[in-house]
């Protein structure tokens, strides 16, 4: 058996919830800007760290729920990976049941959220997407069906921010008929994290499909803190430029803000 055989037989085939990000407006063309760019990525994981051992510990450690305690083990004993790759950050978390992705949705999810205002707070703007399903990860390599469902979606809408593809799409559409049957507390995390919205995509047309609510995971956040979040969102527009030819993504951005932060209003 030859060396590359031996190792195909070693990679394991992994089941999990898998999120790919475009840092908007990032070039890298000099070694200058990849050093900055570097630096800010390495900011955002650590800021990302910090705020996920402390969403998983208030938001899932003071229950006595099972399923509560399940997702905090699988955080505990094997944490979601985070790669970078030019401007591109790849997100993924394996799963202990392929029957079962749902109940990991919502946390998957809200960590993506954290992405995009932690991103935010260093000047890095993130659109992207995440499905689930099979695929295959070691030190080198990163493929199969749920690498290729998102890579084709990730760079298909016209703002910041992050959609579930139009495959994982359909299961929380699931998700969302079947909600009367959650804990109270369940189905208000469901109601936080999704939003069934008019998505912006490239070629000028929109497409429905579930995306990450952020604005209301960051008003929480903020709330917390004493800090309004739409002040914070265009204090952190104040260091950014909008080039010629781009401004559309930051009209579509405001909107979705402005709609998500409306908590009267959920789009079915």
């Amino acid at each position: 058996m030859t060396k590359s055989n031996k190792r195909r037989f070693r990679i394991k085939k992994k089941f999990g919830i898998v999120g790919m990000l475009d840092a908007l407006g990032v070039k890298n063309r000099s070694i200058d800007e990849a050093l900055e760019f570097t630096g800010k990525i390495r900011l955002v994981q650590e800021g990302l760290q910090t705020m996920t051992d402390s969403y998983f510990k208030v938001m899932y450690g003071k229950s006595s729920e099972p399923q509560f305690t399940e997702i905090l083990d699988l955080y505990k004993n094997s944490p979601p990976h985070i790669l970078t790759f030019g401007d591109t950050v790849l997100f993924t978390w394996e799963l202990p049941d392929t029957n079962s992705p749902y109940p990991y949705l919502i946390p998957a999810a809200d960590l993506l959220s954290f992405a995009i205002c932690i991103g935010l707070d260093h000047e890095l703007l993130f659109r992207g997407a995440f499905t689930f399903g099979e695929y295959i990860q070691d030190e080198t390599v990163v493929a199969g069906p749920a690498i290729a469902d998102v890579a084709s979606w990730y760079e298909e809408s016209d703002w910041f921010g992050i959609i579930a593809t139009p495959y994982c799409s359909q299961f929380i559409s699931y998700m969302d008929q079947q909600k009367n049957k959650f804990n109270e507390t369940l189905r208000d995390f469901f109601n936080e994290t999704f939003i069934y919205y008019d998505v912006p995509m490239k070629d000028a047309h929109t497409k429905k499909l579930w995306a990450l609510a952020w604005p209301r995971l960051n008003s929480y956040i903020h709330t917390i803190e004493s800090i309004n979040t739409i002040d914070w969102y265009y204090n952190q527009l104040q260091a950014l430029q909008i080039p010629k030819g781009t401004e559309a993504k930051y009209m579509n951005t405001e909107k979705f803000l402005m709609k998500t932060l409306d908590k009267d209003v959920y789009l079915k």
